[in-house]
Order: structure tokens, then C-alpha cells, then sequence
């Protein structure tokens, strides 16, 4: 961070300038680059790797009620996702877990599509299952 007054180049966590005694503000960029930061260090692991930077930029720029309601949405976990498309996907329990229900009651159906979509979801459902938590997000922050 730089001084507005004097110009000194100074640590991040000082309040003051330590040559001018200028009090110093954090900005709001800076800020939520913490925030976001954060956020994805907690989370990241749920969200797919071709919406981070749009997930990114929309987080850059939210009010602090936003930011409650973002930590607020319940994200589904991949893996869990995954041992349920393992152990019951021939039943759609893992669709039904990601909140795609209509998908859900067809694989139930079709007893996993007959066994194919029981295999290939064995392979999808963890990317589907991020997708979910993306647009989850991106719709309770819009």
C-alpha cells in the first residue's frame, strides 16, 4: 500500500503511515479480493474450474448482504455425489442429491437408463454436481 500523503510504500496491516502519520484505508477492491479469496479457499473444491473466473468477478464487486447470503448456500460435495452414483445410481439417488429432480425420477425409471446411464454418470456426476453449486450460487447472488 502507498501513502496518499507522502507517498512511503507501507505493509498492508498498518493504520498509519509510520513517516507522515496519514491514516490509511484499505480499498474497496483490496477488500473484497480478501473476501473473495477466502471464499474460494473454502469452496473451491465444489465449484467447476470453468466458472471460477466468472464466479470470481461477480464476488469482486458484492455488498456485504450478498456476501451473507453466498455463505449461506448449501453446496453439494462431489465426492458424495460420486459414492451415491456408485452405490445407487441405478436408482437416481445421486441426481435426486444434486437437485435435478426430473433427472432423478427418469433414471429411477429406466432403472439407470437400462445400466448406461448408471455407468456414465459414474463419470459426469462429479462436474454435474459443481455446475449445480455455480449456479446455485451465481442465481442467489444475482
Amino acid at each position: 500500500m502507498v501513502c496518499p500523503n507522502c507517498g512511503l510504500n507501507i505493509a498492508d496491516d498498518n493504520k498509519f503511515c509510520p513517516q507522515c502519520g496519514t491514516p490509511l484505508y484499505r480499498t474497496f477492491d483490496s477488500y473484497n479480493a480478501d473476501k473473495v479469496n477466502m471464499f474460494f479457499m473454502s469452496h473451491n473444491d465444489k465449484l467447476p474450474e470453468s466458472q471460477i473466473t466468472l464466479i470470481k468477478e461477480k464476488l469482486m464487486y458484492l455488498d456485504e448482504k450478498k456476501w451473507n447470503t453466498a455463505y449461506s448456500v448449501q453446496y453439494k460435495d462431489p465426492i458424495v455425489a460420486l459414492l451415491l452414483s456408485f452405490f445407487l445410481g441405478e436408482f437416481g439417488i445421486d441426481r435426486f442429491y444434486i437437485g435435478q429432480t426430473g433427472l432423478g425420477v427418469v433414471k429411477l425409471l429406466t432403472c439407470g437408463g437400462f445400466g448406461i446411464w448408471a455407468i456414465i454418470d459414474l463419470f459426469l456426476i462429479m462436474e454435474a454436481t459443481r455446475v449445480e453449486n455455480a449456479n446455485k450460487l451465481l442465481n442467489a447472488i444475482a
